[in-house]
């Protein structure tokens, strides 16, 4: 019989942040933040409460944390992996820190660039092959996005492919996608990404 994992996923860095709680790879339960309001950290840690109490998990029953590390607001993501650091060291648990872009562009497998919005009219992009990495996260005015991946189809989070040609809008719960990620790559420990225009 194999043994469950439980992953708490957190996102803190993009459009308010989110939440998931996974059994094995399957959502049990979420939350996401209001997309014009930052993320505190008392906040994030309330709602991580909740969202225990709604799934009827127990902390000590999570195997792994999954925190992604940007690219996003600055103060997000410092947030988010202060939280899972401080969860993963209390519960004696381990924690994986990832790119929401590489967790995204994972999901689906995408060659192209993929881009979240990253607050203040920016967005950031990253270029892939097959879901991996074949260039280096940048920033860019959400303006002029669609000029700085000319010719590649991209993959855009939250509303952001409607301004730009040949995209796919992804929706839904971005803790969750960075979770999955975990799941495949549970030892990965990517260190922050703070990026600037």
């Amino acid at each position: 019989m194999t043994e469950r994992v439980l992953i708490l996923a957190i996102e803190s860095a993009i459009a308010g942040g989110s939440l998931a709680v996974l059994s094995n790879g399957d959502d049990i339960g979420n939350w996401t933040g209001e997309p014009d309001k930052p993320l505190r950290a008392e906040i994030l840690l309330n709602e991580i409460r909740k969202l225990l109490q709604r799934t009827s998990v127990r902390k000590e029953e999570l195997t792994r944390l999954a925190v992604s590390v940007g690219p996003g607001s600055f103060t997000g993501i410092r947030v988010g992996a202060a939280t899972g650091m401080g969860l993963a060291r209390g519960l004696g648990i381990p924690m994986s820190s990832l790119s929401v872009l590489e967790a995204l562009a994972f999901s689906r497998s995408h060659t192209g660039a993929v881009a979240v919005p990253v607050g203040r009219g920016a967005a950031a992009y990253q270029m892939f092959e097959g879901g991996r990495a074949a260039s280096e996260p940048a920033s860019v005015e959400q303006t002029s996005l669609a000029t700085a991946v000319y010719g590649s189809p991209i993959l855009a989070y939250s509303g952001m492919g409607s301004l730009l040609p040949d995209s796919a809008d992804v929706e839904g719960n971005l803790a969750g996608i960075v979770g999955r990620f975990a799941l495949s790559f549970p030892e990965r420990s990517t260190d922050p990404i703070f990026l600037s225009k």
